[in-house]
């Protein structure tokens, strides 16, 4: 089996891991599968190439910017996977018009399909609204639409009137590496929080800096302290910063920026839990990255954060820093509990692997019949 990923318009952050994920998975489900990836990103380039070879990584547009990569996805790509060859064309987060070639769609984007802030100027708003419409469109005519949680896919469905074709959901979930290796050497003593974020607006990390200060308020004999993953650079946590200096918390935070996978891990191995204020999630990855770790997560009660944790993890509601703070206490102040939240953490996480994902993917494209005589 040929399978094609159009990618094109993933670059660093969470798609890239899924990118990684694909093609590690379907590689797994079956020695006859060769997996290509077109991308875009230079940085998407690079890091897949590593993994997978430059034979079956493609760079088209380099330094082309959203608008054009968007349209060439559906002007020219069909044409340009001729060479390829695919048996079935796997497209993250849209459909692309004038492909000749059976394809599958993964929805990883719940903005998608829910009504949330837009960008404020037209020309951004315009190529917003055309990816929303692109998605949809996938609804109706790809051959099998599969979503990352079963939150997205209830809301793609509450967007649309009619049935969504061949509708599933698949969880990308963790290398298989990383669930089986995982160090889970833990700190029980420790008063540390770890937080893996960005300063993204419906992130809502103010709250997490209140729940800081209500624990060094509440329980002033524990050397609270809060470890910020993620982020370019110091000044991009400017507000936060601001906010934690008026309540007398900054000395207790630190952030690191961006973090490797060893550095999370000797982070969430020294942390009581992992906290999430995430309003907006179609999965929460870093819960689960931190659940394969043995570190129980917190997290609010908004969109597919419930779902991500299942029963292995402490759900408060949104935007609620004191909830937050007595969650981290039950765990900080009762190992038991913090054992147990442990256990069933990386219960949740071994059945998430990128070889369980490919092989529902290889079984997904077997379903699919075979390439069409005309272009949708």
């Amino acid at each position: 089996m040929n399978v094609a990923i159009n990618a094109v318009a993933v670059h660093r952050g969470g798609g890239l891991t899924v990118m990684h994920g694909l093609m590690e998975g379907l590689q797994r489900s079956a020695a006859s599968v060769k997996v290509h990836a077109v991308v875009s990103d230079r940085h998407a380039y690079e890091s897949l190439s590593r993994s997978f070879g430059c034979e079956f990584v493609h760079r088209v547009l380099p330094g082309a910017g959203a608008a054009r990569r968007l349209l060439w996805q559906n002007v020219r790509l069909g044409k340009w996977l001729e060479r390829l060859s695919p048996d079935v064309i796997l497209s993250i987060n849209h459909y692309a018009h004038r492909v000749p070639f059976p394809q599958v769609v993964y929805h990883l984007n719940l903005l998608r399909f829910i009504q949330d802030d837009r960008p404020a100027s037209f020309f951004a708003m315009a190529t917003d609204r055309l990816r929303d419409a692109l998605a949809h469109k996938a609804l109706k005519a790809a051959e099998a639409n599969v979503f990352e949680s079963d939150y997205l896919r209830q809301a793609a469905h509450a967007s649309v009137p009619s049935e969504i074709r061949k509708s599933r959901v698949i969880y990308i979930g963790l290398p298989d590496h990383l669930v089986t290796e995982a160090n889970q050497s833990h700190d029980y003593n420790s008063a540390q929080l770890t937080a893996i974020t960005s300063p993204a607006l419906h992130k809502d990390n103010a709250t997490l800096v209140r729940a800081l200060a209500d624990l060094v308020s509440n329980e002033p004999t524990h050397d609270w302290r809060l470890e910020v993953a993620g982020g370019a650079n110091p000044g991009v946590w400017s507000a936060e910063q601001e906010l934690a200096k008026n309540l007398g918390v900054a000395d207790r935070i630190q952030w690191h920026g961006f973090c490797d996978p060893d550095k999370l891990t000797r982070l969430l191995n020294r942390s009581v839990c992992l906290v999430s204020a995430s309003r907006v999630e179609s999965f929460a990855m870093v819960a689960l990255e931190a659940m394969a770790r043995g570190c129980p997560p917190v997290v609010c009660d908004r969109t597919a954060m419930p779902e991500s944790v299942g029963e292995a993890g402490l759900v408060v509601p949104a935007g609620d820093a004191s909830a937050m703070s007595q969650a981290v206490l039950r765990l900080a102040n009762n190992r038991k509990e913090r054992h147990r939240y442990s256990m069933l953490g990386q219960q949740h996480a071994e059945r998430s692997r990128w070889s369980n994902a490919g092989a529902q993917f290889y079984e997904l494209f077997n379903e699919i019949p075979p390439a069409r005589a005309a272009v949708a």
